[in-house]
């Protein structure tokens, strides 16, 4: 996966294609496509109804992303371990689980701030924290590696860290901040229990 032809391939390209890569996997593809057709619906954007870390976070961590690989284009290719990309790989997936099973532990609890239960196993909230919690944090994980291994001054590490550490600060805001009356309509709106597959009949309780 890591490679002297970047991440991915069609990755090792200008910094404006790669961010747009990013870009596309998460928010655009859960906008675009997952909650209009799996869910038959059109994901908010307004952040009453939106959380900031989607809405801004995640363009946030994909700027950072897209900063690593770039920094990683220019230097000389260090391979990484198999072992270390699979251990890095398995925690961002036991990670993802962990967090997802306290979200749907917290639904069933009937907790005030909580999704509804069928809302955390909705299309667009399995993807976005497969994406976030498992894809995400792996690349960038292995990204900050690869720099590390290729020599890349601190500077060039804190420069492509920035936008990721903007993500961590939207997240302890928006906890810190958020009135409870916006909590609960974000939860209720972000991702919803009453899905449906574009091509099925509405979702009835």
């Amino acid at each position: 996966m890591f490679g002297p032809d970047g991440l991915l391939v069609g990755f090792n390209q200008s910094f404006p294609v790669v961010f747009a890569a990013y870009l596309l996997l998460t928010p655009l593809l859960p906008y675009v496509f997952i909650a209009p057709l799996l869910e038959s619906r059109w994901l908010p954007f307004n952040l009453r109804r939106q959380f900031a870390t989607f809405v801004v976070g995640d363009v946030l961590l994909a700027l950072s992303a897209a900063l690593m690989t770039i920094s990683n284009q220019s230097g000389e290719f260090k391979r990484i371990p198999a072992w270390i990309m699979l251990s890095v790989l398995a925690i961002t997936i036991a990670v993802s689980i962990v967090i997802t099973k306290g979200e749907y532990t917290a639904a069933t609890r009937g907790d005030e701030f909580a999704y509804e239960p069928r809302a955390v196993i909705s299309p667009t909230k399995l993807y976005h924290n497969i994406v976030l919690y498992a894809g995400y944090a792996f690349v960038l994980v292995m990204l900050l590696i690869e720099m590390i291994l290729q020599g890349a001054g601190l500077s060039k590490v804190l420069l492509a860290l920035i936008p990721a550490i903007g993500w961590a600060i939207t997240l302890v805001l928006e906890e810190k901040l958020t009135s409870d009356d916006v909590r609960r309509s974000r939860a209720r709106n972000a991702h919803i229990a009453s899905w449906s597959y574009l091509w099925s009949p509405p979702y009835s309780r």
